[in-house]
């Protein structure tokens, strides 16, 4: 029972804490706005013009829709049977890997050397 309310209390110290500031560990917790704008602070981060995603599926969408909100331009690489997905269609521009039948679908996103050669020409 007391181990109970002495985790409650440490909940409640956390809900209140405010994450700007020096926490009671010496930690300085950063909110997410403030780590967007180190961000944008950062030149090295921020010399990125392009993007390439190699994934399918819902992961590669979320990362499209970040990349927009920082004014970052994507690519998206797609096997032959992925030509229709989602992911290739919210990509800026997108390449196939491989010929048609050269990879299976998941294959596809495991050739380095195909993924590779796709960013060293167009990113």
């Amino acid at each position: 029972m007391a181990d109970t309310a002495a985790s409650n209390e440490v909940a409640v110290q956390e809900k209140d804490h405010d994450y700007g500031t020096p926490h009671h560990d010496g930690d300085t917790h950063s909110t997410a706005n403030t780590v967007h704008q180190r961000l944008r602070a950062n030149s090295t981060i921020m010399q990125l013009k392009k993007i390439l995603v190699a994934n399918r599926g819902e992961i590669p969408i979320r990362i499209f829709r970040t990349a927009h909100e920082l004014s970052l331009q994507t690519v998206a690489v797609f096997s032959y049977e992925d030509r229709l997905s989602m992911h290739r269609q919210k990509a800026d521009e997108a390449y196939v890997i491989g010929k048609r039948g050269q990879y299976t679908p998941v294959a596809a996103y495991l050739a380095g050397d195909e993924i590779i050669k796709i960013a060293l020409e167009h990113v």
